[in-house]
C-alpha cells in the first residue's frame, strides 16, 4: 500500500512541474517562465504531453509573429529606400536652371520702339507692382521680420528647405488624408512657385512638383544671398485686391493703408504678412462681408510669433501693436490707376515676348512680363506710328459710342487689327472704344472674339489651290445649300454662279464651305497646323464650320 501510494504521488507531482507559478514566485523571479527565460531541455523533457503540446504551439506562434514583424520591418526599410531613391532622382535629376539676371531685382526702365526705331515709351514697371529695397528708407524693418515670423522662422538657418517644417507638414498631410491646410514651404520655395510655370497639382503629380520645387529652392539659395531672396520675395508676392491684382509689399501698403511700406506701423506689417496665405479672405473692402474679427485674430497671431521669436527689443512695442489691432486697423484704400502710354500694339508685342521668354526659361508668364517691364530691355515692335495714331484717334470719337440704358457706364465696343500682308506684321491695333479703354486691360482684338472670316483664305482657299482642287477661276454655285448636319447662310446675300476670286471678295460663306467640302477637312487642318495655327486638331475640329471661324 505504501509503495502504490508513493508512485501515484510521484505522477501527480510530475504533472505539476510546469504549472503557472504563484504570484509570490512571479515576484521573486525564481520560475523560468516568470523570469521570461526559455525553458531548458530538461524542463521540456519533464513536461506532460499536454504541456509539451501547448509549449510547441506557443513556440510556433511566436516564430510566426517574429517572421511577420521581420517581413514588415524589411518592407518598411525597402519602402523608405525606394522613396529616398525616387526623391533623390527627382531632386538631383531636375534639369531646371535659371539665369541669375532673371532673379536679381532690376529697376532700370525698358524702352519700347516702333518699326522705324522711334521710341514709343519707357516702361518703369507694371502699374500694379513697385520694386523697393529692404533698407529702412524704403521699407519698415518690421515688415520682413513679420513675414519670416509667420512664414519661415528658420529662414536664415536652412538652405532652401526647412526639413523640420516639411516633415511636420508631411505627417500632418498623411494624418488628415490630404486635407490638411498646414504648409511646409519655405520663403525660398514660395519664391520658386511665383517665378516658375509649375502648377500646384494634386496626388503623385503634386508630390513630384513639390520635390522639384525643393530642388529649385536649393539651386536659388546657391545663387543669391538670403537678403536678396527675401527682397525678391517681398516685391513679388500676391497680396489681394481682387481684379486689381495687388503684388508686392509697396503696392499693398498703398492699397490697404494709403502709405508707403517705409511708413507702416508694426501692426500693419503684421497684417500684410498674415494675409499672405489667403489675401482675399481678409479683404477689408469687400462689400457685405465683415472680416474685422478674422483680421484681428490673424494679425495678433503674427505679432505673437514675432514676440516668441525675439523680434521685439522690449515688451512695450508688442503691447502697443496688439492695442492698435484691438482698436481696429485704420484701412484707407489707395487709388490704383491703370492708364498707360503704351499702345495696344506694343502691349500685345510685350505679351508675346513674355510668353516666349517664359517658355524658353521655364518662368511664369506674369513674372516674365514683370521682367520685361522693369528689366532695362530694348523692345522692338512692328508698330507703324502713323497708322497706330490714326487708329487711336478714330477710336476716341464719341460718334461710335452708344451707352447702354440697362448697364450704366457700359457702351458699344469695337476692336481692329491692321496687318502688313507682305511681311505678316501687325502695324496697328486697338482693343477698345473710348477714353476708358486700356492697353493693359482687355484687348478685344486678340482676346474677345473668334478669327471669323479672316480664317477663310488659309482654312479653305490656300490649301485647295495648293492641292490643285481649285484655281482663281473655278466656279461654284453660291446658293442656299444644306450639308450633312450643317446649314450655313450668307450674311451678304447669294452670288449664284461665281468664281473663287469673286467669292473671296464678298466673303461668301456657302462658297467657302463647298470648297472645304471638296478639299477635305483633314487636309485643311494639316495646312493650318503647318501655317502655325496650332490650336486646331483633327480630333476636335474636323467640322465644315471651321472655315467660318
Amino acid at each position: 500500500m505504501e509503495k502504490k501510494s508513493s508512485k501515484k504521488k510521484e505522477e501527480v507531482d510530475k504533472t505539476k512541474q510546469y504549472k503557472a507559478p504563484s504570484k509570490k514566485k512571479q515576484a521573486s523571479g525564481k520560475n523560468t517562465k516568470a523570469s521570461g527565460k526559455k525553458p531548458t531541455k530538461e524542463e521540456v523533457k519533464n513536461m506532460s504531453k499536454e504541456q509539451r503540446k501547448a509549449y510547441k504551439k506557443m513556440k510556433r506562434k511566436k516564430s510566426k509573429l517574429r517572421k511577420f514583424f521581420l517581413v514588415l520591418f524589411l518592407l518598411i526599410v525597402l519602402a523608405i529606400m525606394v522613396g529616398l531613391g525616387i526623391f533623390a532622382g527627382l531632386f538631383f535629376g531636375d534639369t531646371w536652371s535659371i539665369d541669375e539676371r532673371y532673379l536679381t531685382i532690376n529697376t532700370a526702365n525698358s524702352i519700347v520702339y516702333d518699326k522705324e526705331d522711334n521710341v514709343i515709351c519707357e516702361l518703369n514697371g507694371d502699374e500694379n507692382r513697385k520694386i523697393i529695397s529692404m533698407n529702412d528708407e524704403e521699407m519698415s524693418p518690421y515688415l520682413p521680420k513679420a513675414f519670416i515670423a509667420i512664414e519661415d522662422k528658420r529662414f536664415y538657418e536652412h538652405h532652401g528647405v526647412d526639413i523640420k517644417r516639411t516633415a511636420a507638414a508631411t505627417i500632418n498631410f498623411i494624418i488628415h488624408r490630404g486635407n490638411s491646410s498646414f504648409g511646409g514651404s519655405s520663403i525660398t520655395q514660395q519664391l520658386v512657385k511665383n517665378i516658375t510655370d509649375e502648377d500646384a497639382d494634386e496626388g503623385a503629380a503634386g508630390v513630384e512638383r513639390k520635390i522639384k520645387e525643393m530642388s529649385r529652392a536649393y539651386k536659388i539659395e546657391k545663387m543669391l544671398s538670403k537678403d536678396q531672396i527675401l527682397e525678391r520675395y517681398l516685391n513679388l508676392i500676391y497680396l489681394g485686391g481682387g481684379s486689381k491684382n495687388i503684388s508686392g509689399v509697396e503696392v499693398a501698403s498703398e492699397w490697404y493703408f494709403n502709405k508707403s511700406a517705409k511708413d507702416l506701423s508694426i501692426a500693419e506689417c503684421a497684417f500684410l504678412a498674415g494675409i499672405n496665405h489667403s489675401p482675399n479672405a481678409y479683404d477689408p473692402y469687400k462689400e457685405g462681408v465683415d472680416h474685422t474679427e478674422k483680421i484681428k485674430s490673424r494679425t495678433k497671431t503674427v505679432l505673437k510669433e514675432m514676440k516668441d521669436q525675439g523680434m521685439f527689443p522690449d515688451e512695450t512695442l508688442y503691447q502697443e501693436a496688439v492695442a492698435e489691432v484691438e482698436e481696429g486697423l485704420h484701412f484707407e484704400q489707395g487709388i490704383r490707376t491703370s492708364k498707360t502710354a503704351l499702345s495696344y500694339t506694343a502691349a500685345a508685342a510685350i505679351d508675346q515676348i513674355a510668353k516666349q521668354l517664359a517658355t524658353e526659361e521655364g518662368l511664369d508668364v506674369s513674372y516674365a512680363r514683370d521682367l520685361l517691364y522693369g528689366g532695362g530691355y530694348r523692345i522692338y515692335t512692328t508698330e507703324d506710328p502713323a497708322i497706330q495714331d490714326r487708329l487711336e484717334e478714330e477710336y476716341l470719337k464719341e460718334t461710335y459710342i452708344k451707352k447702354s440704358k440697362e448697364n450704366e457706364g457700359a457702351h458699344t465696343q469695337s476692336a481692329m487689327v491692321i496687318l502688313d500682308h507682305t511681311k505678316g506684321q501687325v502695324v496697328a491695333c486697338v482693343g477698345g472704344l473710348g477714353e476708358d479703354s486700356n492697353a493693359l486691360g482687355l484687348n478685344r482684338a486678340k482676346q474677345a472674339r473668334q478669327p471669323g472670316s479672316s480664317v477663310k483664305p488659309i482654312a479653305a482657299i490656300a490649301p485647295a489651290v495648293e492641292a490643285g482642287v481649285i484655281t482663281a477661276a473655278t466656279v461654284y454655285d453660291d446658293s442656299p445649300t444644306t450639308f450633312p448636319k450643317y446649314s450655313p447662310r450668307n450674311s451678304t446675300g447669294y452670288q449664284g454662279l461665281c468664281t473663287v476670286r469673286r467669292a473671296v471678295g464678298v466673303s461668301a460663306n456657302i462658297f467657302e464651305v463647298k470648297v472645304l467640302s471638296d478639299l477635305g477637312v483633314g487636309k485643311s487642318i494639316e495646312f493650318l497646323q503647318k501655317a502655325g495655327v496650332t490650336t486646331v486638331t483633327k480630333e476636335t475640329d474636323s467640322n465644315l464650320d471651321n472655315v467660318l471661324g
